[in-house]
């Protein structure tokens, strides 16, 4: 049976993330018919309890695991980011410069705000059913910008055709042809913004991806929470999608129904903690 590979990009400066990570990778693995390798891409500030949490999932799951510690960000990148973005935002770009992952193929990116309600292998299936013309990458509209499309439009982009950033199946033989360096195509991008981006990581990738071939995915690959009231739907209303939690996040107080069984997965983690 094949392995799928899929990858976690963040920061932690004070081991929350990397629970918000663990809570992720537990909802993924519950679900998973098929081999995982998870790949954890981190800086020097990932503590040591977040890590043993991480690798105390993998060993819950039966799945894989291995820790990549990164470079340092472009000077550009560091220094022009919002407030409300870190450097981790960027982390994800460097996956095809990677050289433990020159012999991987695809590669399912995920942000740390999801839950699977569905078996991600499914992205897979979809991605070989969806490769007409080789594309570099799959990924879901954004949603939100479905509703707000001014953002897009001052971007100097097309709402219609804004990839969400958070979920990314990533053919990294291709992109690598057509991008010797993605996070040095990525600054370029996002110094060429007609203005400063709140979205600096997703405004850089959709300007990008203008010149390079992708395919869609259907909306439940990265079902957006925080778009037409879909906070308020119970988890039963949710089942076979990829929930992610733009936005409002499901760890924030106070809670709401679609939050529910992303905390589910702390439960489990808690006695993983004390186990590990």
């Amino acid at each position: 049976m094949p392995v799928h590979h899929l990858a976690l990009a963040f920061r932690d400066t004070d081991g929350s993330y990397s629970l918000h990570a663990a809570a992720t990778l537990l909802s993924v693995c519950a679900r998973a018919t098929a081999p995982l390798c998870v790949h954890i891409l981190h800086d020097a500030d990932l503590p040591e309890r977040g890590r043993r949490m991480l690798a105390a999932v993998a060993r819950h799951t039966g799945q894989e695991m291995h820790f990549h510690g990164l470079p340092p960000l472009p000077s550009a990148l560091r220094e022009n980011m919002p407030p409300a973005f870190g450097p981790g935002a960027f982390y994800r770009y460097w996956l095809p410069e990677l050289p433990a992952l020159a012999g991987v193929e695809r590669l399912l990116y995920l942000d740390c705000d999801i839950c699977a309600l569905m078996d991600v292998t499914d992205f897979w299936q979809a991605a070989a059913e969806a490769d007409a013309g080789q594309p570099a990458l799959w990924a879901v509209r954004d949603a939100a910008l479905q509703h707000h499309p001014a953002h897009a439009r001052r971007m100097g982009l097309r709402p219609t055709e804004c990839a969400n950033s958070g979920v990314l199946l990533l053919h990294l033989p291709r992109l690598r042809r057509l991008l010797p360096s993605w996070m040095q195509a990525m600054r370029q991008a996002y110094l060429a913004l007609p203005e400063r981006s709140p979205y600096p990581d997703q405004d850089a990738l959709n300007a990008l991806c203008r010149k390079l071939p992708r395919a869609w995915l259907d909306e439940r690959f990265n079902y957006q929470l925080h778009v037409a009231g879909r906070w308020e739907r119970e988890a039963g209303e949710l089942e076979g999608r990829l929930l992610h939690y733009c936005g409002r996040k499901p760890w924030c107080v106070p809670s709401y129904p679609a939050a529910a069984p992303f905390l589910a997965q702390y439960e489990v983690l808690a006695r993983l903690g004390r186990e590990a």
